[in-house]
């Protein structure tokens, strides 16, 4: 059983994380891609290029990854941002930069806030696997509620540099 450790709540976002080596029954529909993701982890964290794009085939659309900038803790390039990711926040955010500078504070779905900026930099520094799910927000339906899971991954073996992020909207 994996025992998650809260992070913050802000408004109605949770962030939790747990262990790399953690067991994942607690994340009820994320278990084919942390499966992926341990299979690539040997004995270092996966790199980006350890993946192909069928590897994805079940989470084609609700994928995100970052990309560290170097130097710069709070400042991320986005490599990929899935086209259902797109449906739910109404941007696509591929090939664009994430600053800490004007920066929504609260978290919002249609837009990323300071605190998914300071999260994803926790994971990378402390090598851990994130968590974030909140309800509905208008549009979506009062029955649903969004999910994500973020993945450290590492170019080198050592350095946490990119982050790997699928996605779930629940019924």
């Amino acid at each position: 059983y994996s025992i998650m450790t809260e992070w913050l709540i802000d408004g109605d976002w949770r962030y939790e994380y747990f262990p790399l080596d953690g067991l994942d029954n607690c994340l009820a529909g994320f278990e084919s891609i942390i499966e992926l993701w341990r299979s690539k982890a040997t004995p270092n964290l996966p790199s980006w290029t350890d993946f192909d794009l069928l590897d994805f085939k079940e989470w084609w659309g609700w994928l995100v990854v970052y990309d560290c900038v170097d130097g710069q803790p709070l400042e991320f390039d986005v490599r990929l941002w899935g086209t259902n990711v797109v449906d739910i926040t109404g941007h696509d955010r591929t090939g664009k930069r994430l600053t800490g500078e004007n920066r929504p504070d609260k978290s919002d779905p249609t837009n990323v806030s300071i605190n998914n900026l300071k999260f994803s930099r926790f994971i990378l520094d402390e090598s851990v696997i994130g968590y974030t799910s909140e309800p509905y927000r208008a549009g979506w339906g009062a029955s649903k509620r969004y999910r994500e899971i973020l993945l450290p991954l590492s170019s080198d073996g050592i350095n946490n540099d990119k982050l790997l992020f699928a996605g779930k909207l629940d019924e």
